[in-house]
Formats: structure tokens, C-alpha cells, sequence
């Protein structure tokens, strides 16, 4: 079955990831063993209202896309998709593989040609993401959550947390022996948006909220897929670095220094 072609074997890092993708399916693998795949659900969904203005969208569903396309120019691969739902919302998304590393790294840009508003964007969806031995999944529910077996834990219902609360940070890890697979928002902004994991999907993803007007456009912040071959420090390490390069400390006033 698919859960053993992941469960029980080593990652290599030195062998790396590689991400196939096709208009209605993806699969993921990392040291030539499946991390995650999809056969029939879609990539991305958005979320739509036919309110005109986003003071308005009160109301949205679901509506995933008619249509879509892909292809692939080295370690890039391409997505696009021209309408939801009858709906004349284009996505595109590029994936930017680095394959030592582990990551693959997600450019997504929404332009909105419809009548309506573009609530939200759900995705790039990870989904069936594969058992490992001892499993777990860290979600950053204020300082940190630890689900055990979190996909027959959580199978009934996808679990939905928002940041910045009560989630503390933009990233959550699946982990187990021998390795897992993280997904980041490298959002500087740190906007509202949701995790949404767990369910029947075994999903790991974020719903960002950008409220797209009629003739806007949006660009998302990076979404990073990272798989890896040691525990979840890896991809606590790789937030903290990403955090790091642009955020500054807050400093103490002169007065307070003064004191102590």
C-alpha cells in the first residue's frame, strides 16, 4: 500500500526531493520513497463571493478550478489554472525545487477578472502525507502542540488554526523516526490566515485571506514544502533562520537599561 512505501525507510538527504506534477494529481518523494500525493483533489482552491466589494463578501464557498495546466523547465514546474467555477479568477504558481536541501518553493500570484471577490486561496494543499514510524505532528498552537498519530487522531474533521491567534508561528511538521515534511508561510507581513490539517486527506496546508477585489491581483508570500531526514528541530531551524534575516529585536528603552 502507499503508506509503505514511506513508512520504515530512512531519508537520505543526500538524495533529495523531487516534486511530480500534473494538472489534477501531484507526488511528492524524497530519497526516491512518496512523502504525500493527491490523485483527483485539486491543487488549489479558492475562496469566492459574488459580493462585489470585500466589505461586502460575507458570505463565500469553495470552488476549485475548471481547468488547469502545467509544466516543468528544469527544477521549475509551472501551474495555471484561468477560471473557478466558471469563475474568470486566474492562479498561477510556480514550484522551485532545490533538491539537496529538500524544499520546494512555491510562487503564487491570483489575478481576479471576475465580477466577485477572491476571499481566499487555500493551498498549495499537501495531501495523503504518508505515516512514519512513532508520528507525530507540532503544530504551534500558542507555544507548541504535539498531536500524536494525528492522521487516525484527527481523520474525522480538518482541524483549522489561526495565526497569529492563537497559532504563535507561520509553520507546522509532520515528524517520526528517520525523518517528516514541514510546510511554511515565509509571510513578513504576518497577516491573518488558517493551518488546516488532518482530516480523511491526511492534509497539511494554510488558507491565506487576501480578499481580492474585482480587477485586483494578489501575490502570496512564499509557501515552502521542506522535507527532511532528521527530527522536527529541522524545520524549526529553518523558520528561526527565515525569521531572523529581517526581523529585529525589540530594544529596551534608555531608562529601563539604565536600571538594570
Amino acid at each position: 500500500e502507499a503508506n509503505a512505501l514511506f513508512a520504515g525507510n530512512p531519508l537520505s538527504l543526500w538524495d533529495g526531493c523531487d516534486l511530480e506534477l500534473a494538472p489534477k494529481s501531484f507526488h511528492l518523494s524524497f530519497n526516491q520513497h512518496q512523502v504525500a500525493f493527491s490523485e483527483g483533489d485539486p491543487l488549489f482552491v479558492i475562496l469566492y463571493s459574488d459580493a462585489p466589494d470585500i466589505w461586502g463578501a460575507r458570505k463565500w464557498h469553495m470552488a476549485g478550478p475548471d481547468n488547469a495546466a502545467v509544466s516543468r523547465r528544469g527544477n521549475r514546474q509551472f501551474y495555471s489554472a484561468d477560471s473557478f467555477e466558471g469563475k474568470p479568477v486566474r492562479l498561477q504558481a510556480e514550484a522551485r525545487m532545490d533538491t539537496p536541501a529538500g524544499e520546494i518553493a512555491w510562487d503564487i500570484r491570483v489575478e481576479n477578472r471576475s465580477a466577485g471577490t477572491v476571499v481566499g486561496v487555500i493551498g498549495p494543499c499537501l495531501r495523503n502525507v504518508q505515516d512514519r514510524p512513532s508520528g507525530f505532528l507540532a503544530v504551534p498552537n500558542r507555544p507548541g502542540h504535539r498531536i500524536d498519530d494525528p492522521w487516525n487522531t484527527l481523520v474525522k474533521n480538518v482541524q483549522h488554526l489561526t495565526y497569529p491567534v492563537p497559532a504563535s508561528m507561520q509553520y507546522m511538521a509532520y515528524s517520526g523516526d528517520g525523518g517528516g515534511v514541514a510546510v511554511h508561510v515565509f509571510d513578513q507581513d504576518m497577516v491573518y490566515k488558517q493551518l488546516a490539517f488532518g482530516g480523511e486527506n491526511r492534509q497539511m496546508t494554510f488558507i491565506q485571506y487576501p480578499f481580492v477585489p474585482p480587477g485586483g491581483a494578489w501575490h502570496s508570500p512564499e509557501v515552502l514544502w521542506q522535507v527532511y531526514a532528521t527530527d522536527w528541530h529541522a524545520a524549526a531551524d529553518r523558520y528561526r533562520a527565515w525569521f531572523q534575516k529581517w526581523a529585529r529585536r525589540p530594544q529596551p528603552s534608555p531608562s529601563i537599561k539604565a536600571r538594570s
